[in-house]
């Protein structure tokens, strides 16, 4: 009779396969780890790409947004030429002295007297139109900002009842640069004081706080220039904006020429 031998199988090595596992785990969470950093570095160089573009992209179409420079792909889409409020005719040849023949003009007007040369003081209102604020204000600018190295071009001061808009452009070179201050004038000591609303730098709205860097001597010139029409005042009441004209009204000090 046959004998059949049977091998009796051996049990595993229990402590053998729990380090087997253990190892194989830790490779597994290495291997994670791994991919988790891979994945945060990728995510963060993908973010900080995406916000450098951002701010390239940005800076740029602000750039075009002034006319400063030509942005190619951005300015045609960013900058348009800017147009003024309305337009102020300049066809007629005013000069700066138009400004005080207009005043005297007013002044003769305003009260019949037989005795030439009298003096006098009255209270009264002078109107004065933007044409030949204009036409006084470009002539009086121009030599300083020439001394800066700048060429006003297509200067004109429009008035509108809400408030005064100075538009030009200044050149150095071949490209324009575009201005666009809207003000209010208003009586401060008697005399005439610009409450800047906005400004704009080519079609870029200029804050507040930095309208001194770029329109700071412009400003100033214009003030400067402003005074002159109210020489004649003793003393300013209040200003008036008409369409196309300024009103100063106050206490007038002259001397008659009829």
């Amino acid at each position: 009779m046959a004998r059949i031998v049977t091998m009796q199988q051996q049990p595993p090595d229990t402590a053998e396969l729990k380090k087997d596992i253990k190892k194989q785990v830790e490779v597994d969470l290495r291997k994670q780890a791994r991919r988790k950093k891979l994945f945060r570095c990728f995510s963060c160089l993908v973010l900080l790409i995406a916000v450098f573009g951002a701010v390239v992209f940005i800076g740029a179409w602000l750039v075009a947004r002034t006319g400063l420079y030509e942005i190619p792909m951005i300015s045609s889409w960013a900058f348009q030429v800017p147009e003024p409020v309305h337009r102020v005719d300049t066809s007629k040849g005013y000069t700066a002295d138009d400004l005080l023949l207009s005043m005297r003009t007013d002044i003769n007007n305003l009260i019949e007297t037989q005795y030439p040369g009298q003096l006098l003081v009255s209270e009264a209102s002078i109107s004065l139109d933007e044409e030949i604020i204009t036409a006084y204000l470009a002539e009086t600018i121009q030599p300083s900002l020439v001394a800066s190295g700048f060429i006003l071009n297509q200067f004109q001061l429009a008035v509108e009842p809400e408030a005064i808009e100075i538009f030009g452009y200044l050149s150095r070179g071949d490209r324009p640069v575009y201005v666009t201050i809207t003000a209010v004038p208003t009586i401060l000591e008697d005399d005439i004081s610009l409450e800047i609303k906005q400004a704009r730098l080519g079609n870029l709205p200029v804050p507040k706080s930095i309208i001194s860097i770029f329109f700071g001597p412009l400003v100033e010139s214009m003030l400067k220039a402003f005074q002159l029409p109210t020489v004649g005042f003793v003393s300013l009441r209040d200003i008036e904006l008409m369409y196309s004209k300024i009103k100063l009204i106050g206490a007038i000090e002259y001397t008659t020429f009829r």
